[in-house]
């Protein structure tokens, strides 16, 4: 029962994700599911707006209780956004950026979100 109950909140969070993800950004987005319960999204550059949009609308998204089969759970989304690309090229620099901003989101009672505009 366990891993059915695991398999159908990943699912719920990402039929979730990508259908917030669709309006703002379209095909300039890409969700990936990268561990357990986390999720990247991939966004090709351009304008930020878009990119405030998908991560404000998920982040009061996870302030709403969630579906998993029959199971109603509560669930908050901590929604980190940071820039990278040609001055951070190494994965490590943009994991632990990521890292700190996730600390910074959960630390966010009303809504955990976090959003860099510049690339360190």
């Amino acid at each position: 029962r366990g891993d059915v109950f695991k398999s159908q909140v990943v699912s719920a969070f990402a039929q979730e994700l990508q259908s917030i993800l669709a309006e703002p950004l379209g095909e300039r987005g890409v969700l990936y599911r990268i561990a357990g319960t986390a999720f990247a999204v991939i966004v090709q550059p351009g304008d930020i707006d878009p990119i405030k949009a998908f991560a404000q609308k998920a982040a009061k998204r996870g302030l709403q209780p969630w579906q998993a089969g029959d199971a109603q759970f509560t669930c908050r989304l901590n929604v980190s956004s940071i820039p990278f690309g040609l001055k951070t090229t190494d994965p490590e620099a943009v994991s632990d950026r990521l890292d700190t901003a996730s600390v910074k989101s959960a630390q966010m009672p009303d809504l955990p979100l976090v959003i860099e505009e510049t690339e360190a």
